[in-house]
């Protein structure tokens, strides 16, 4: 899979970064790593750094994707409402901006972000 999932102890953040074409195949293997360092490491901020990732996913993909996340990680006996997600992206994307619609609306802490620096201070800001 083109991503890679690092855990950031001096942040206490989990990070993954995507390269490529991101598809719905991506989102549901990118959710289940998650899962594992969230209950390692007690951690509930995820930065998603997707400012070198093409989305190759439909209107009705993206509506989908609060409740993949929902289901993998109760799946793995944790609460999505107790985490914050930033996703950085290299410019405003409208589907992700609709992503991020969706998910507040299904009660998940999620924002859409241009810097880098500006998501770190979100998700570490509580």
């Amino acid at each position: 899979m083109p991503f890679t999932v690092t855990y950031q102890p001096d942040l206490n953040i989990i990070e993954y970064r995507f390269q490529g074409s991101l598809t719905a195949k991506h989102v549901h293997g990118m959710a289940a790593q998650i899962a594992r360092p969230a209950r390692e490491h007690n951690c509930s901020s995820v930065l998603a750094d997707l400012r070198d990732a093409t989305i190759g996913l439909s209107v009705a993909e993206v509506y989908e994707i609060p409740k993949i996340a929902l289901d993998r990680l109760a799946s793995s006996g944790l609460d999505i409402q107790k985490y914050k997600r930033a996703i950085v992206v290299r410019k405003d994307s409208d589907v992700l901006q609709f992503f991020e619609t969706v998910s507040v609306n299904r009660g998940q802490n999620v924002k859409v972000l241009e810097k880098m620096d500006e998501a770190i201070s979100w998700l570490t800001t509580r």
